[in-house]
């Protein structure tokens, strides 16, 4: 999937759709907090990790790292050296271990990191945290970076489905 983003990201209606299974991560590029804040997201499709990596990295002052499986996330985690301010993560990787239980983890030693969960199935059928949102794919751009926005402007707010 190629998608080229130019111009006001608000007002791109394009949707996300996983396609094909793809390993490869960007290499971690560390830098010095800012007062930015740290986003990692976890998805096991490179395609669509990717895509989310790019409209973050255009629409928004934070420091993006992302991984292909929990288990590099986790690795990333310990390397930055930072809190990571916001987990998105697909609840369903390719791995020994789900997005939610990444979350419960990352969550255990930074409880005020704030937790987007996605998935292709419209409503988990898991149960999580109160504090953390759910995202259904496919979804339009626009509500991700509002959803984005929202968590990162939160205190302590219910969990939301959108979608």
């Amino acid at each position: 999937m190629l998608v080229i983003v130019s111009g006001n990201l608000s007002m791109l209606s394009t949707t996300i759709r996983t396609k094909g299974d793809f390993r490869r991560q960007t290499p971690v590029t560390l830098r010095p907090a800012n007062g930015e804040p740290a986003i990692l997201v976890v998805e096991d499709d490179w395609s669509v990790r990717r895509f989310l990596c790019n409209i973050l990295r255009h629409a928004t002052p934070a420091l993006v790292v992302d991984a292909a499986d929990p288990f590099a996330a986790l690795s990333i985690v310990r390397k930055i050296g930072r809190p990571i301010d916001l987990l998105i993560s697909d609840i369903n990787l390719s791995a020994a271990i789900s997005g939610i239980d990444l979350a419960r983890e990352l969550a255990a030693t930074n409880p005020s990191m704030k937790v987007l969960l996605m998935s292709g199935v419209d409503c988990p059928q898991y149960e999580i945290s109160p504090a953390w949102q759910f995202l259904a794919k496919p979804f339009p751009i626009k509500i991700f970076l509002d959803c984005v926005n929202a968590l990162c402007r939160s205190g302590s707010e219910p969990a939301t489905y959108f979608g």
